[in-house]
C-alpha cells in the first residue's frame, strides 16, 4: 500500500515497479489538491485497487490500510514513492515471520546528513530520544521510518486507535506511520526494526524538522489521552 500525491507515481509506473518484485496486491490511495473521495482512478496493473482520498497524508494512509485489511490481506506492508527501496517489501512480510510488525528504518551517515545540521540532529538525536521515551525504551528510530509491514490481525487491532488520535489533532500533517509502531510498542509486542541505508542526502530546513519534532510530541500526547 502506498499513499501517492496527486497521482504522480502511479502515473509514472511505481505500480508496475512494485509488480516487478512481488505478486502481492497494490492498493495505491491517490490524495491531494483537486482529488476528491471516491472518484475514480485507474491503475493499468492487474490486481491493483486505486482509491481517492480526502487530501492529506493521515487520511490516505487510513484509507488505504483499512482497504488492504478489507481485502482479506494476511501481510500487509506501507511504503513511500520515494526512499524506500521496493525490493525490500518481501525481506518485509519475511520478516513477519519473526515479528507481527516491522519497521524498516532508514539508517543515516555522513553521506546523507550535513554535519551540524538539523536534520542530523533530528535523525540521530531528537526523534530516536522521543520515541524511546514515549515507549519506555523499548522502540528507538530515526525520523524516516514509513517503511513498515503487519500481520493482518496486529494491524486490525493497532489501526483505530491510531486513526482516532490523528483524527483528535488534525493539524498534523503525518502521524499515523508513527502511532502503528508506538502503540504496538506499549502493547508489549515485538517490533522488528530493520536497518536500511539512506541514499540521498537528507538536509531539511530547520523549521521543517521542529514541525515534525512538535507533531510527535502531539502525537504522543493523543496517544496518551486514549490509553
Amino acid at each position: 500500500m502506498f499513499p501517492d500525491l496527486n497521482g504522480t507515481a502511479l502515473a509514472n509506473g511505481f505500480a508496475t515497479t512494485i509488480r516487478q518484485v512481488t505478486p502481492a496486491d497494490i492498493v495505491a490511495v491517490v490524495n491531494g489538491p483537486g482529488i476528491h473521495a471516491g472518484q475514480s482512478i485507474d491503475c493499468d496493473e492487474p490486481r491493483c485497487h486505486a482509491l481517492a482520498s480526502a487530501p492529506g497524508f493521515n487520511p490516505a494512509t487510513a484509507l488505504g490500510l483499512g482497504h488492504a485489511l478489507n481485502l482479506g490481506a494476511e501481510r500487509i506492508a506501507r511504503i513511500d514513492t520515494a526512499e524506500h527501496p521496493v525490493e525490500l517489501i518481501g525481506h518485509a512480510f519475511a520478516a513477519l515471520e519473526h515479528h507481527p510488525m516491522v519497521v524498516l528504518d532508514l539508517q543515516f551517515g555522513p553521506r546523507t546528513l550535513r554535519a551540524g545540521s538539523a536534520d542530523e540532529y533530528h535523525n540521530l538525536h531528537a526523534i530516536p530520544s522521543v520515541l524511546s521515551w514515549a515507549t519506555g525504551g523499548r522502540l528507538r528510530l530515526s525520523g524516516a521510518h514509513g517503511f513498515m509491514a503487519w500481520r493482518a490481525d496486529v494491524l486490525a487491532a493497532l489501526l483505530p486507535t491510531a486513526i482516532k488520535a490523528v483524527e483528535q489533532a488534525p493539524a498534523l500533517r503525518r502521524g499515523l506511520d508513527t502511532a502503528l509502531p508506538i502503540l504496538a510498542a506499549r502493547a508489549g509486542l515485538d517490533v522488528g526494526v530493520i536497518p536500511i541505508d539512506a541514499t540521498e542526502l537528507r538536509d531539511r530546513p530547520a523549521t521543517t524538522c521542529a514541525v515534525q519534532l512538535v507533531d510527535t510530541l502531539e502525537l504522543i500526547a493523543r496517544l496518551d489521552s486514549l490509553r
